[in-house]
């Protein structure tokens, strides 16, 4: 899967508080910590939405295993091994090709400098994300039944992550499971559960992201924000579209705290 360019709309504002309370800086990141303003004050209204913890959480993987060979920013050869044998373990023994790393290596690194990027990790991600997904509803069609917010941490939806219930779930497989799960909770209300309507999009964003975006309630930046997702045109926002956004969100959170 070759890694995309994500540019972020117009209506997508940089973070604003609390996010930075919330997500790592680079230093504290590479120690795998959060960088958390008043943690003992949280409460419920203030604590991430799983949507927001799911993003978070690939940025604080990604710089758990990148500087390890001695540049922050980037993954080594090396480093993907070490993050896909942790993280993405049972997806790799499924390929049953010894090459595997080197292949996915070089789908990834589009720029040919021998080391991947943040941007070019999270394509990764959403790659198997949308494959998760579509194995998830192509289940549910089968059975008859309609996701929910229950349906989105089902065995299937671990089956398609390619583990097992019993067993603990990386931080790269629970962020999936979340991202797959927080698209799955809003979709279906009005009708077509692998799609979002209009107003499933604005509750979703509220819920998930009113903190990051800031514009939630704006009628106008969601009428705008919706026309940008909706590629096909079909006035609804499929999982490949919704997940279009959740990365440029996570990229951008990820250089805004770099630069910090």
């Amino acid at each position: 899967m070759k890694a995309h360019s994500h540019k972020l709309s117009a209506d997508i504002p940089p973070p604003t508080l609390p996010i930075p309370h919330r997500m790592p800086s680079n230093d504290v990141a590479q120690q795998g910590k959060l960088d958390v303003i008043g943690e003992e004050k949280r409460t419920k209204a203030t604590m991430p939405s799983e949507l927001e913890t799911a993003m978070e959480s690939l940025i604080k993987v990604f710089h758990r295993y990148a500087s390890k060979d001695g540049r922050s920013g980037t993954l080594s050869r090396r480093e993907l091994r070490e993050l896909m044998e942790n993280e993405l373990s049972n997806f790799l023994l499924s390929q049953k090709d010894p090459a595997a790393i080197d292949k996915i290596m070089k789908d990834l690194d589009t720029n040919g400098d021998g080391q991947v990027d943040f941007e070019e990790f999270v394509s990764l991600v959403v790659g198997l994300s949308i494959a998760c997904e579509q194995c998830y509803q192509t289940h549910m069609k089968k059975q008859g039944k309609k996701s929910s917010k229950t349906d989105s941490h089902s065995p299937i939806l671990l089956k398609s992550l390619q583990i097992h219930s019993a067993i603990i779930m990386s931080d790269v497989q629970k962020a999936m499971t979340l991202l797959i799960g927080s698209f799955s909770k809003y979709a279906g209300k009005e009708g077509d559960n692998n799609t979002l309507s209009k107003a499933e999009l604005k509750e979703l964003l509220q819920n998930e992201l009113g903190d990051l975006l800031g514009k939630a309630n704006d009628k106008a930046a969601v009428d705008r924000l919706f026309e940008g997702l909706d590629t096909n045109k079909d006035n609804s926002v499929d999982f490949k579209e919704f997940i279009n956004m959740v990365t440029c969100l996570t990229v951008m959170c990820h250089e805004y705290f770099i630069k910090k």
